[in-house]
């Protein structure tokens, strides 16, 4: 599928591109193929470093301070900690992946095609490279102007419990099945032992071995005490282990199994809407999940989006324009 184009024949597809996200004066709900030819040079050089873009680091850069503006892309600086930087951000990978796609893209369209549409279009090709479903993805974004540290508070943390969940999701207009359909996107990826130890290690603040998280499958503690202590900040676990590269409803298995890492995980079993979603995709229904998971990503994809005279198009992804 993969077609590597001339200049002539890309630039053409560009002005496509640009007449159709644009002459609406917002988006268009559209397949790119001319749009992915032009990227899909750049990701094809190496199917393995696309991958580490895959749907934990493109889809979760996505939620950027207001959605789905690029900000998480923008780097530090002096004067300022960006998104990125901020510790529920720093297990992301691919950023790299995506300026490399976004150089190639500004080569054949300058000042056209927006981060945000990059980072769009790649979480949805990375899921199904990664042998995951399939959707549209609406464009015309553009780029946010500004990512602080700070704002990353209003994404859903691992310690968060299901009031907190559905609270933060319901504030970006996503549903209840948004959230047990969404955080299937945890069977993708790794995770630093700091964000899940607290459940390991002195839950209660006992301090004794025995005080752990009684919604946690006792012998997976045992086993993820083997690769995390208490004050480990650095060692990467996956989060659906024996099938964390490869996108399926493995990690609705071990929810339901009491093995889910985070406390957010072990919270869909606390509602019983999530809690049968999460038995019933245990035991399979693949081709209904990827369906839900697909409408998911399309209503995530519009949120906060930046259109018309807002933001700007970034010529690189990093650094906002002078």
């Amino acid at each position: 599928m993969i077609i590597k184009g001339n200049i002539t024949r890309n630039l053409l597809l560009c002005s496509s591109y640009w007449m159709i996200s644009r002459s609406t004066g917002a988006r268009a709900l559209i397949f790119v193929v001319g749009l992915e030819k032009i990227y899909a040079v750049s990701t094809a050089r190496s199917k393995e470093a696309s991958k580490q873009t895959k749907f934990q680091a493109v889809n979760d850069g996505r939620r950027g301070r207001l959605g789905c503006d690029g900000s998480v892309l923008i780097d530090s600086t002096k004067n300022n900690t960006a998104e990125k930087d901020a510790p529920p951000n720093q297990t992301l990978r691919g950023f790299g992946a995506i300026e490399r796609i976004k150089r190639t893209i500004e080569h054949a369209c300058p000042n056209t095609v927006s981060c945000a549409d990059v980072l769009a279009i790649a979480a949805r090709d990375s899921v199904v490279m990664s042998k995951g479903p399939n959707w549209p993805v609406w464009l015309g974004r553009r780029d946010g102007r500004v990512s602080i540290a700070n704002e990353t508070k209003q994404l859903p943390p691992p310690t968060a419990n299901f009031t907190r969940l559905t609270q933060m999701f319901g504030a970006k207009g996503l549903s209840i099945k948004d959230l047990v359909v969404l955080s299937a996107g945890h069977t993708i990826g790794t995770s630093h032992c700091s964000a899940f130890s607290d459940r390991l290690y002195n839950f209660t603040g006992k301090v004794n071995l025995n005080d752990i998280d009684p919604l946690m499958d006792t012998q997976y503690i045992s086993r993820m005490r083997t690769r995390c202590s208490l004050t480990d900040n650095t060692t990467l676990v996956e989060m659906d282990p024996g099938s964390f590269k490869t996108f399926d409803t493995s990690y609705y298995k071990f929810v339901a199994k009491g093995r889910g890492l985070f406390h957010s995980d072990a919270s869909l079993l606390a509602n019983s809407f999530t809690k049968d979603y999460v038995f019933k995709h245990a035991n399979g229904f693949e081709s209904e999940f990827y369906q839900d998971f697909a409408d998911s990503m399309i209503s995530m994809g519009n949120v906060g989006v930046l259109t018309g005279n807002q933001g700007e198009i970034r010529k690189k992804c990093y650094i906002i324009n002078n």
